[in-house]
């Protein structure tokens, strides 16, 4: 990569800056790591273009996005909304998007459950459910969350508004990209395993990693692994 290169990163749901802090620069081989946070914007398309706003501001010659799951999915749009602004990309256990209207309009309806849930539960009880769920089998909560940390009603609005029923299906606007982007699932992690396995890219140094040992959560599964892999990618010219 060129000099002066920043690796910007979003977290997923429920993620926080701090989830970053096991990774420095230095690990990437990037002058400057960004952890940003989620924030609440009325749809996808929105968020992406609330964010490009604010990285527009921060100069650096070469920028690379890096998102995990719904902040992969965030990170998908941003890219799509300009993609002019980035030299590369890294997306981690992110889901394209669905490709029927049956499978969206179940999607809808289960993370409107879900935000029900998270208006009114009890914390703990929440917590131990969410990490129940079938994506996140095979992958140990790799951090304790806390109520104080987070905001219920946005998280609620998280869950509908930047719902995958409410994506359309990316994979032929990812193909278009012409930037190198790193697409990395973990190898225990089937369905977003076999999710990337259908992409295809322009660039011809874009590519597919699976990690082995790892399953949704794999750069805090894996993170030597990890930030090996990611350094290697942004150092290839």
């Amino acid at each position: 990569m060129a000099n002066h290169c920043a690796l910007i990163a979003l977290p997923g749901f429920l993620g926080l800056k701090n989830d970053w802090d096991q990774f420095k620069s230095h690990h990437f081989g990037v002058d400057v790591f960004i952890p940003e946070s989620l924030f609440y914007a009325s749809s996808l398309n929105k968020f992406a273009l609330t964010f490009r706003a604010k990285i527009e501001k921060k100069y650096f010659p070469s920028k690379v996005l890096m998102g995990y799951s719904l902040g992969g999915r965030l990170a998908l749009h941003i890219l799509l909304a300009a993609p002019h602004l980035w030299n590369k990309a890294i997306i981690v256990s992110a889901h394209p998007g669905l490709n029927t209207l049956k499978e969206k309009k179940q999607r809808l309806a289960n993370d409107t459950i879900w935000a029900h849930k998270f208006l009114n539960e009890p914390w703990e009880c929440l917590m131990h459910e969410w990490n129940q769920q079938d994506v996140f089998q095979g992958s140990s909560p790799c951090f304790e969350r806390m109520e104080k940390e987070f905001n219920r009603s946005d998280l609620a609005r998280f869950l509908t508004c930047y719902s995958l029923g409410c994506q359309k299906d990316l994979r032929k606007e990812i193909a278009k990209l012409t930037f190198p982007i790193l697409w990395i699932t973990g190898g225990l992690d089937q369905k977003f395993s076999s999710l990337a396995s259908e992409l295809k890219f322009t660039h011809p140094k874009s590519r597919i990693l699976h990690v082995r040992n790892a399953g949704h959560r794999v750069p805090w599964e894996q993170p030597i692994i990890f930030q090996k892999e990611v350094y290697s990618f942004l150092k290839e010219d």
